[in-house]
């Protein structure tokens, strides 16, 4: 059997090795070649065999840490910074025993014979104007104090001069969003600190998500509020005691990070339709809506789940109308189309919560046990998911009905806030998401 990958990313390397692992000959189209993110964050567990037997796998790997205003967490999970070139050894390797061949070009159904062809690119217009966005530096270890040299998945403290709290106005008109109540410079952001090896860290400022929409100088627009990162990131680097001018200096590169957070639908059809009629398509990656509709995450179940993947694609190869609805319809995104739909409702009630708001709820959700974490961040399984969302609710209302605080008025505002963070996820939760 002959499979053809369309796009040469981690999804589609991750299952170009799992097809030749399994024994099947490989075509790869994609006029880049390999190409991956320049950092590539996973879990641990998620790393399949094939990839951990490569002799260095990881940049990194460590325990995050988690902390806001006054309160910190260490995750139980280990997290991995992964090795580009160990994806494209494994791919190598793997075509060394098989039959291998790469195109620089796009897939074109007259020149191939392929039985399936598993199509790993994003398409625009089914994903929701909600994106996440970063800007980071990487920079040398010496210029971070050794008090910070620990690894944190986000660091959600109040920035200097309230610059997360900022809310610049405009009059052009595009100052309404697409999701009601939600300003665009109002999300709060946080920071994102991580080894890379060879003596090298990653600071990145992150809005987990926003809805960009919008004239390309509005407040709203993906360019107005990456300048905000930029700001918002100097902001940052003060806080930790690092100069923005000695940073920027001294930075070996600028890292600008956006993707959707969560497809609207697989669109299969558009998938065959650029495919030039071919049946036989099996979305994979992007394509297959991948994408964690409420953290992005996406690389550690490509990687994870292309083994049992490819296993179906064989099989119902016969099939090719099945192959494209029944099996998809199974497996979709991580967790099947259940932990999908609660995480767009998670996602629409997060988009609801202002700052203070958000880091009350991120403070709630990760003092949840670490399996009731893992299941949400990893998705799991969709009752797995609706545990987690219970359980970070039932931790909110505890708040509002015994808030710790050692005055009257000081538990008196947390009972107010953890109220207005249940009704802004409340609202959230039963408003539709933006759509283009």
């Amino acid at each position: 059997m002959r499979f053809s990958v369309v796009g040469l990313g981690p999804a589609g390397t991750a299952a170009s090795v799992a097809a030749l692992r399994s024994g099947y000959s490989v075509e790869c189209w994609d006029p880049h070649g390999s190409h991956y993110p320049p950092t590539m964050g996973a879990w641990a567990h998620q790393i399949p065999q094939w990839l951990r037997q490569h002799p260095h796998p990881y940049f990194s790997q460590s325990r995050p840490r988690v902390c806001g205003d006054g309160w910190e967490v260490a995750l139980p999970e280990t997290y991995v910074i992964l090795n580009p070139d160990a994806l494209r050894d494994q791919l190598r390797d793997a075509g060394g025993t098989q039959s291998l061949s790469i195109h620089d070009q796009w897939y074109d159904s007259t020149r191939d014979d392929g039985h399936v062809v598993i199509d790993t690119r994003a398409s625009s217009g089914g994903f929701l104007p909600v994106r996440q966005l970063a800007v980071g530096l990487v920079l040398p270890e010496h210029l971070l104090p050794r008090d910070h040299r620990r690894s944190v998945l986000m660091d959600m403290r109040t920035l200097p001069d309230g610059a997360s709290c900022s809310r610049p106005t405009s009059d052009d008109g595009a100052s309404t969003t697409a999701h009601p109540g939600v300003d665009a410079f109002s999300r709060m952001t946080f920071n994102y600190r991580m080894p890379l090896g060879h003596g090298r860290w990653l600071i990145e400022e992150t809005i987990v998500a926003t809805s960009c929409r919008g004239p390309e100088h509005s407040p709203h627009s993906e360019t107005a509020q990456v300048e905000h990162l930029r700001w918002a990131l100097d902001r940052r680097l003060e806080q930790l005691g690092i100069g923005p001018e000695t940073a920027r200096r001294h930075a070996v590169r600028e890292e600008v990070v956006s993707f959707p957070v969560a497809p609207l639908r697989r669109r299969i059809p558009h998938v065959t339709r650029r495919n030039n009629g071919v049946t036989s398509i099996f979305p994979w990656g992007a394509a297959a809506g991948l994408m964690h509709a409420a953290t992005g995450y996406s690389i550690g179940t490509a990687v994870d789940r292309a083994d049992k993947e490819i296993g179906w694609a064989a099989h119902w190869t016969r099939y090719p109308s099945l192959l494209r609805r029944t099996v998809g319809a199974v497996h979709g995104p991580p967790g099947g189309w259940v932990a999908g739909w609660l995480q767009r409702r998670g996602l629409g009630a997060t988009l609801q919560l202002k700052p203070e708001e958000m880091r009350l709820f991120y403070r709630e959700f990760f003092a949840m046990s670490p399996p009731r974490i893992r299941d949400y961040l990893t998705s799991s399984h969709g009752l797995d998911i609706a545990r987690s969302m219970v359980s970070v609710v039932a931790r909110l209302v505890r708040v509002m009905i015994k808030p710790d605080g050692h005055s009257r008025e000081e538990r008196k505002a947390k009972r107010s806030l953890a109220r207005r963070t249940f009704m802004s996820l409340l609202r959230g939760s039963a408003t539709p998401l933006p759509r283009r």
